[in-house]
């Protein structure tokens, strides 16, 4: 099982705003077969976002989700014996309310997604190859259950 760290620099801390992801997140775990695995969901707004985004990405504008792994280019990762802290997962809350609002649906959705996206990158997955979107997508849809709201390619 793995455990999820919240940590709210913006939005809501609503309990079943909360489960919603971490019920996602679990499902993600099975599928991708990791286990005994730490990561952290810090949810911030689009001045932070901006912030990471130039710095760590050179592009100077927020975007919706930022994965930072602890294991970055190790694919498929196999979680040892011993719990580990597989990475982080930063999130715009504010990115996520207005999708939500574009697209018509509740945001806890669209957040569940961009953190399933952002746990496989964790997890290894990439989306830089047509072969690597349609695995990629593929495992976003069947986490998601079909919830699969934009491309992230």
């Amino acid at each position: 099982m793995i455990r999820i760290a919240f940590f709210f620099e913006t939005a809501p801390t609503h309990r079943l705003f909360k489960s919603h992801v971490r019920n996602v997140l679990h499902k993600a775990a099975r599928l991708t077969r990791l286990s005994d695995v730490d990561i952290d969901v810090i949810v911030v707004g689009d001045a932070r976002m901006k912030k990471l985004n130039t710095t760590y990405r050179g592009k100077r504008t927020p975007t919706d989700v930022l994965s930072f792994a602890l294991r970055d280019g190790v694919r498929f990762p196999q979680a040892k014996k011993t719990r580990e802290h597989l990475g982080d997962i930063f999130i715009n809350y504010s990115d996520a309310r207005r999708r939500a609002r574009d697209v018509g649906v509740p945001v806890k959705d669209i957040f569940a997604f961009l953190a399933v996206h952002g746990f496989l990158h964790l997890a290894g997955f990439d989306h830089r190859t047509p072969r690597e979107i349609r695995r990629m997508r593929l495992f976003e849809q069947t986490i998601c259950r079909g919830k699969v709201f934009y491309n992230h390619s």
